[in-house]
């Protein structure tokens, strides 16, 4: 017995005793299980208890660890706020309990193992949630907390240890007790939490992991340059353009790497048994169709277009890195297993979730295609554990459905931190793609050509007809390691990190599987595990238009793109595991045991990859090499990062060294029992067809059979069509009905599938071959049916909105385009009505002309006039209506109805100051010109005034006219003058001779009061009026005379208005139509 093995026994022996009692119904996961697995349908879920207490106090909290990637640093924190109601997208990955997860590695054990009755028997991913996963009471326990606190379940994954949920940022945040912000990483900005999240005390047996906090990001694997063959006039242009330049196409491939009698023997990867084999490429882009069919075409393949499977939301297609690294994937597998059928699973990243996280999961949950390959990477060391956790998990489930997992080990050679393809920035680290850790996936480093020494041995100067191959002979390969930056002219210009990733986990443990000769003795897991051709130095032939290699030939020859980097030796290994697939006639799932096994006892399998073969004399780490894994400097090739020297067996810059694929299959069949038993694939092109009901056109697929295993025979074909959804319905024939295979060979059919008028939705076409005992079913072919479209036009306005004031007879029209569409001819009635939609607007409308003809496929214009009503505000809806028989199409504007404004006038003087001496008499007025506005008609008072000021003698001011009279619209006049005073003479008195007139006067009014003792009462008054009349006499005779004894008088002058600065306010009043206006200006006096 296996060590690993021994140590498991007791738990192993249970397992089986468990297994032989009873029975658990379970459906083939994968298109290669073609009946019930009895050996998994014994397995029964373990007895376990539950890890959540029902009285758990979940107020108490625990942090976890490991979900702040190393790059969220607060020097890298930006100043940027986060939107808190920006939605996310989290999944708290669990952890089984530990004697169930024992029993769960041992099953995968024993999945690999052929003396084991659970050898190569997959189960479904619900039947690993069911045996494997947590207790519904663990499960409840941790959703209800989950959605109690906010948060919304989204799922709960097959597998029953990932639990999706939803909710916006800021609950997410309050859930887990953390917060977010984004980080600056020079060329991008990211999204983490800035601290680790918490859980409740009572959950931490139970949930391992938060993924989502932070935003994971994987790059492409890949460098894309581009080509051009030279032009020529022949009927099939060469690609190889000379200079000992040479690129690697399907064929070259195929005789470097073994796989050409492989090809010959009939495996093409077409079928796991006799069912259609899928090859699920992971990604983030679309593909043009016509970069797949010129590529096929140059190639000398068929022409097969990729399923596009939308796993989330669609992400398109551009001129991105995703785009071409999905167009080189997709070609890379056709490329290498022509047979088989390629699902593009795709979808668009999100803040929490990158799309490959998204795509990934639906082909194990969902698609559960056989193959599964993936061309991105990311740093595992900076990542952080939480990250490594979701895809170990994700990668288990698929390695117990049968599914084989193959990702590129990266680019940036040891360092897998750094960025490839540009220079190295210090300090450099060792590290890994986190997505190659995982001991379910295969990891593919690469290799370069050590040809240099003798081109033509390897390489033929010129290409054949047949697939536009030059290669001879496999090429002795080193590491792939190419430090040398050059300009598109091939002139070095620097040094870059470009080389095959590969080192040490700092998280997964080694795998019990990887030992042999050459493999450390460290405790974790070492990548890659095998390589192929990566380089620049040979690069790979593709077409991508997007990127200005269209693969259209011209005068001046055939613009091409040259592929490298590992995204390149990642599909080419999966495409070689869809021929393993169909050389065994069953789903393989994680291929690394089988790899190393076959390392140990077959070593002809593999081109190992040395010191020697690489070329390079006094190897050493200190300079990056074809016989290392080191990078250079930022500046100088050494200086750099030490890595990985390649060696007779397991290294790691190449893992075991490139495949013989003969060779290997042979060993594999050795390993994994006998080889397939004659059959034949059968594959529909195209799988999906758009069809108008009642079509006649269009309605045809291609059947291609190919001879497998040595089949020779006559194949009967039928057909048949179901509903699959809708009223859709059909018949279908075949011609022809009957296809006679070589042993090796391929044959052709058509099928034709004629829909019922009057019919839409969605048939399911399925083809069946029948020789003998052999019976053979095609992949569906999906028929979508649609009606004719229905005679119409369009109505559609030159604005979507006015804006009027009520009672407005301008601004009031809009212009309604009306266009045929689908044929339509014939006269449009037109009607519109009014609506409110706020305030208290409200009006009418009318069309002009109210019909308008249109021809077949013309236009036609009528005019909306909208009458609003005088003294409303608010929105109005108006909605236009187009009407031919059964037809009626509307189109809608909307109205802003305002009230007027109010009639009013301004003020605006001709000199906003004034400067003058005082008592001036020019210089001291201003002209003020008055307006109307908003339709103001009448007089208007015009009053002025000065500022209050302390001085002595202020200044005066005064309007002519005081009143101005305005039309509508017009204007008026009136002139502000500013009298001021100069200094004036003005008498004085004389104190002495004041006293002495009073004196005198005074004497003669007591002397003229001796006259008039008898005044009667009733007379008082008159008679002191008298008095007083006399005493004005008396005093002015007083002052007549100049007097005696010297008495005087003399003059002096007043003050004049005094000096300074006043402000001056003209003012008018327009009466109860207008409010009272005024305006300011200086008045300087010197």
């Amino acid at each position: 017995m296996r060590p690993y093995l021994r140590s498991l026994a007791p738990v192993f022996s249970a397992f089986v005793l468990l297994a032989a009692l009873l029975c658990l119904p379970l459906e083939a996961p994968l298109e290669a299980q073609t009946a019930a697995n009895s050996a998994a349908a014994a397995l029964q879920p373990m007895s376990q208890a539950n890890r959540v207490s029902a009285q758990a106090n979940l107020s108490q909290q625990t942090k976890l660890t490991g979900h702040i990637p190393a790059w969220a640093t607060a020097n890298r924190q930006t100043a940027t706020p986060v939107d808190l109601s920006a939605p996310m997208n989290i999944s708290l990955v669990l952890r089984r309990d530990p004697a169930v997860e024992t029993a769960f590695e041992q099953l995968l054990a024993d999945q690999q193992n052929p003396a084991s009755p659970h050898y190569h028997q997959w189960l479904t991913p619900q039947q690993i949630g069911t045996l494997y996963g947590p207790t519904q009471a663990d499960l409840d326990a941790i959703t209800s907390w989950a959605t109690g606190q906010g948060l919304k379940l989204v799922s709960v994954q097959p597998n029953r240890v990932i639990v999706e949920l939803t909710g916006s940022t800021a609950a997410v945040a309050s859930v887990f007790h953390t917060s977010f912000a984004y980080f600056n990483l020079g060329t991008e900005t990211r999204f983490s939490a800035i601290s680790e999240p918490s859980i409740p005390v009572a959950f931490s047996s139970v949930i391992q992991s938060v993924h989502g906090l932070t935003q994971a990001h994987y790059a492409p694997q890949s460098k894309m340059s581009l080509g051009q063959s030279p032009a020529t006039t022949a009927s099939r242009p060469q690609v190889n353009v000379g200079n000992n330049v040479n690129y690697i196409l399907p064929n070259d491939f195929a005789t470097i790497y073994g796989i050409a009698s492989v090809y010959s023997g009939g495996d093409t990867g077409a079928t796991i048994g006799s069912t259609p084999q899928h090859i699920a490429v992971i990604g983030r882009s679309r593909v043009a169709a016509a970069d797949i069919s010129n590529y096929e075409t140059l190639a000398g393949l068929g022409n097969v277009q990729p399923n596009v499977v939308l796993a989330g939301t669609d992400p398109g297609s551009s001129n991105t890195d995703d785009a071409s690294e999905a167009t080189l994937d997709v070609q890379r597998v056709i490329g290498t297993a022509p047979g088989a059928q390629v699902d593009l699973v795709i979808s668009k990243s999100t803040q929490s979730e990158d799309g490959v996280d998204i795509a990934m999961a639906y082909n194990i949950n969902t698609l559960h295609d056989p193959v599964m390959t993936i061309s991105f990477g990311s740093c595992e060391a900076s990542n952080g554990q939480a990250e490594t956790n979701l895809l170990n998990t994700q990668f288990q489930t698929a390695a117990g459905l049968g599914i084989s997992t193959f990702i590129s080990a990266g680019d940036a050679g040891a360092a897998g931190c750094e960025t490839p393809f540009v220079a190295a920035v210090p300090p450099q680290s060792l590290g890994i793609n986190a997505l190659c850790a995982s001991g379910y996936v295969t990891c593919v480093g690469g290799t370069e050509f050590n040809d240099a020494a003798d081109i033509s041995k390897y390489w033929s100067s010129t290409n054949s007809n047949s697939g536009n191959e030059s290669a001879i002979s496999y090429i002795p390969e080193g590491a792939w390691n190419e430090p040398d930056a050059t300009n598109s002219s091939g002139v070095m210009t620097g040094y870059e990190v470009a080389a095959g990733g590969g080192g040490e986990s700092v998280y997964i443990a080694k795998p019990s599987w990887q030992v042999g000769t050459g493999v450390p003795s460290g405790s974790f897991r070492y990548v890659p595990d095998v390589a192929f051709s990566a380089a620049d130095h040979d690069g790979y032939f593709g077409c991508f238009a997007a990127g200005q290699g269209s693969c259209v030939s011209s005068s001046s020859g055939i613009p091409f793109i040259v592929f490298s980097g590992t995204s390149a030796a990642a599909p080419s290994m999966a495409g070689i595991a869809a021929l393993l697939n169909t050389k065994l006639g069953v789903a393989q799932g994680n291929i690394n045991p089988l790899l190393y096994s076959i390392a140990a006892a077959t070593p002809s399998a593999f081109n190992d990859v040395t010191v020697a073969t690489s070329g390079v004399t006094g190897c050493t780490t200190a300079t990056p090499s074809m016989c290392n894994n080191s990078t250079p400097g930022p500046t100088t090739l050494t200086g750099g990062l030490a890595g990985f020297e390649v060696g007779t067996g397991y290294d790691e810059a190449t893992g075991l060294g490139s495949l013989n694929v003969a060779n290997f299959l042979t060993a594999a069949a050795a390993v994994g029992g006998a080889p397939a038993p004659a059959s034949f694939s059968l594959t529909p092109s195209p799988l999906s067809l758009t069809l108008l009901a009642g079509a006649t056109t269009g309605n045809t697929s291609t059947l291609t059979l190919m001879s497998l295993s040595g089949f020779s025979g006559t194949v009967a074909l039928t057909c048949a069509v179901s509903t699959a959804s809708g009223t859709a319905a059909g018949t279908c024939a075949i011609a022809p009905a009957s296809v006679t295979l070589a042993s090796g060979g391929t044959g052709t059919s058509m099928v034709t599938i004629n829909t019922t008028t009057g019919t839409s939705g969605t048939l399911n076409v399925t083809v069946t071959g029948v020789s003998g005992s052999i019976t053979v079913t095609s992949s569906p072919i999906t028929v979508t049916v649609t009606t004719p479209p229905v005679p119409s036009f369009t109505l559609s306005a030159a604005t979507p909105s006015l804006s009027l004031t009520a009672g407005a007879t301008a601004g009031n029209t809009d212009t309604f385009t009306l266009a045929s569409t689908n044929g339509f001819a014939g006269a449009v009635a037109l009607t519109c009505a009014v609506s409110n939609t706020s305030g208290t607007a409200a009006g009418a409308c009318a069309v002009a002309p109210t019909s308008v003809p249109l021809s077949l496929g013309g236009t036609g214009t009528s005019v909306l006039t909208v009458n609003t009503t005088a003294g409303t505000s608010g929105a109005l809806n108006v909605t236009v209506t187009g009407s031919n028989g059964a037809i009626t199409v509307t189109a809608s504007i909307k109205v802003t109805v305002t009230a007027p404004a109010a009639p009013t006038f301004t003020f605006s003087a001709s000199a906003p100051s004034l400067s003058f001496t005082s008592g001036a008499t020019t210089g001291n007025s201003d002209t003020l010109t008055l307006t109307s506005t908003n339709g103001f008609v009448g007089p208007v008072a015009i009053t002025c005034s000065i500022s209050t000021s302390s001085a002595a003698f202020q200044p005066m001011c005064s309007a002519a006219p005081a009143s101005v009279t305005l039309t509508a619209g017009g204007t008026g006049t009136s002139i502000i003058s500013i009298t001021s005073t100069t200094a004036q003479a003005s008498a004085k008195i004389d104190p002495a001779n004041f006293a002495q007139r009073w004196g005198l006067g005074g004497g003669a009014f007591l002397a003229m009061l001796l006259f008039f003792p008898s005044l009667r009462r009733r007379k008082a008054l008159s008679s002191l009026a008298v008095f007083v009349v006399m005493l004005a006499g008396i005093a002015s005779l007083s002052g007549c005379g100049g007097g005696s004894g010297g008495g005087s008088s003399s003059t002096s002058s007043t003050s004049k208005s005094s000096a300074g600065t006043y402000t001056v306010t003209v003012t008018g009043n327009g009466g109860t139509t207008a409010s009272t206006v005024s305006t300011p200006f200086t008045v300087t006096i010197n």
